[in-house]
């Protein structure tokens, strides 16, 4: 089995790209606007994902052969990312969000080097640059996605020097540091919002359900600080 192909499709739901379209920011601070459904939706759900691939769900988590690896994403894993998609509602659909299709592919065919390519293009290297505008989704989700697809290519690249034993266990590693990889940038990205905008009372609901107080906190935080900095140099100005 070529496990690098079933890394691209279970990875990352992509949807077909729209070329003559580009990236938006999804997170916008001047003014102070409501985070996008997507951004949320895109957040919850890689978290969701990450809390699927900590269960346990295999007798034997060292297994290694390709009848125990399938087994395991057809009974446990893919269930477990079918419930996740369940649980948290799509957003309405929106005519400006579709992603860019991304996957790491060995070129030349058959070995080489391991690069980030996009649907429709399997022979050239795409940069982030490539695909933010290729991508007609929050720039956000886009430089998450792609930091991703950098996880995977780590990943094959390690996997080609023969540090990597396969198996369930090497998949649930890739696929964890790769779900952690994407939610450190999109929260990060969120902290920047956070550090700007005060959230109303039903985003810091929604933020608290997701689990991101801390977040909240650190943004709440940040916006005082800098609020009383304004206030000091204000004071300083009229000392003069």
């Amino acid at each position: 089995m070529n496990r690098a192909v079933v890394f691209a499709l279970i990875f990352v739901v992509w949807q077909v790209n729209r070329l003559e379209a580009a990236a938006t920011d999804c997170l916008r601070t001047n003014p102070c606007t409501r985070p996008r459904c997507e951004f949320m939706y895109e957040l919850k759900v890689a978290k969701a994902r990450l809390r699927a691939l900590n269960a346990g769900f295999l007798e034997n988590p060292d297994a290694a052969a390709d009848a125990d690896f399938l087994r395991y994403l057809k009974d446990s894993y893919l269930p477990a990312v079918n419930k996740t998609y369940r649980k948290y509602a799509k957003c309405p659909p929106q005519y400006f969000y579709n992603k860019v299709s991304l996957s790491v592919s060995a070129l030349p065919p058959g070995g080489g080097r391991c690069v980030i390519t996009a649907a429709g293009n399997p022979s050239k290297n795409v940069s982030l640059e490539d695909a933010l505008t290729m991508s007609s989704s929050c720039a956000e989700i886009v430089k998450a996605d792609y930091a991703g697809a950098e996880e995977d290519q780590r990943a094959c690249l390690s996997s080609d020097k023969g540090t990597q034993t396969g198996g369930v266990q090497e998949f649930r590693k890739a696929e964890s540091q790769l779900q952690k990889t994407k939610i450190a940038s999109m929260e990060a990205a969120l902290l920047q919002y956070l550090s700007s905008c005060a959230p109303d009372a039903a985003l810091s609901r929604e933020l608290t359900k997701a689990g991101l107080s801390a977040l909240l906190k650190q943004g709440q935080k940040i916006r005082q600080e800098a609020r009383r900095k304004a206030k000091r140099a204000r004071a300083t100005g009229r000392g003069r």
